[in-house]
């Protein structure tokens, strides 16, 4: 996977699931992103233990009193250079990976799909 990594494995247990930052990590990489800051050059960037939330909020003038107002959460992964501290964030849905997000599973599912048959 490239310089890109993810960060100590031992964070504690609210932390996204190893398999699940390495999910994060591939996607990223398929899709081109440079594994080198954007901001200092260097090859230092490692995956955030969690993800980060933005919080979408109606603007006030589109708000209908009589309806309810519908907050949206958006999951990002976060990449940090430990270089300089620039941070990159990319919206999981948008990766395509919003399910694996939600999953419980200890394990990454397409790993189970790779067992040799005898």
């Amino acid at each position: 996977m490239g310089i890109l990594r993810p960060v100590d494995p031992r964070e504690p247990s609210s932390a996204l699931a190893q398999w699940k930052r390495r999910r994060i990590v591939k996607e990223i990489v398929n899709r081109g992103v440079p594994a080198t800051c954007a901001r200092c050059q260097q090859r230092e960037l490692s995956i955030y233990p969690r993800l980060t939330y933005f919080e979408m909020q109606p603007l006030p003038e589109m708000v209908n009193v009589s309806a309810p107002v519908i907050e949206q959460r958006i999951p990002a992964a976060l990449l940090i250079c430990g270089n300089c501290g620039h941070m990159m964030f990319h919206a999981v849905g948008s990766l395509g990976l919003g399910e694996i997000i939600k999953s419980d599973a200890d394990s990454d599912p397409d790993d189970e799909l790779e067992v040799d048959q005898p």
